[in-house]
């Protein structure tokens, strides 16, 4: 029972870990947006 908490634990962290990342992916694709909306009123 006790390797398979620290298993879930080990998959839980991994997970916090993506959804950081897809959290900073997004953030980074909306700050390109407004980039590209600049550029495009510029034109």
């Amino acid at each position: 029972v006790q390797e398979s908490r620290t298993e879930e634990s080990k998959t839980e962290e991994l997970e916090n870990e993506i959804a950081e990342d897809d959290e900073l992916i997004i953030s980074g694709k909306t700050d390109l947006d407004d980039l590209l909306q600049k550029f495009k009123g510029l034109q």
